[in-house]
């Protein structure tokens, strides 16, 4: 599912009561060219180097809050939301990380009465410096409008180490 859609990709293919903030992924693939679907057991890694700020729940896992960078000239930072996952039991609040470090796995979503595959949602995300880290969680991320937030889409943003 890509930034911004109203359409779900998964049950009933009906719409979404907001747009999507991110981006879905369900599939990739492998150095064999062959294409894989997302299971509970793949490891999610950190994309950039950065300070995990929060872990809140979702609605099919949690989902880890990552400062990457700050924003120059606009008193505001960029986050990472690493959703659905199961975060490791080392990734906590306050903890610094590094590109490529394991950050925890993909939720199992076998259980869910949604049917909705295991999947991993990444949101490229703008906050203000005014918002503090406890506040950062999805009722904040999927308000009708919030306070100074923008999201961006994943395949025009270039995220470089500090």
């Amino acid at each position: 599912m890509l930034l911004c859609s109203w359409a779900k990709w998964w049950a009933d293919f009906a719409y979404r009561k907001s747009s999507h903030e991110g981006l879905d992924i369900g599939m990739y693939r492998d150095v064999h060219n062959k294409t894989i679907w997302v299971h509970d057991q793949l490891k999610v890694p950190a994309m950039a180097q950065g300070t995990v700020l929060n872990i809140c729940r979702d609605f099919l896992g949690k989902s880890i809050i990552v400062h990457h960078r700050d924003c120059p000239g606009h008193n505001s930072r960029f986050i990472l939301i690493y959703a659905h996952t199961r975060p490791g039991p080392d990734i906590i609040p306050g903890k610094t990380v590094n590109k490529g470090d394991i950050l925890g796995t993909i939720a199992d979503t076998s259980t869910r009465k949604s049917k909705i595959p295991c999947h991993l949602h990444i949101s490229i995300t703008e906050v203000p410096n005014t918002i503090g880290n406890r506040r950062l969680n999805w009722d904040l991320f999927a308000s009708p409008s919030p306070m100074g937030i923008n999201h961006y889409n994943p395949w025009m943003f270039k995220l470089n180490d500090p």
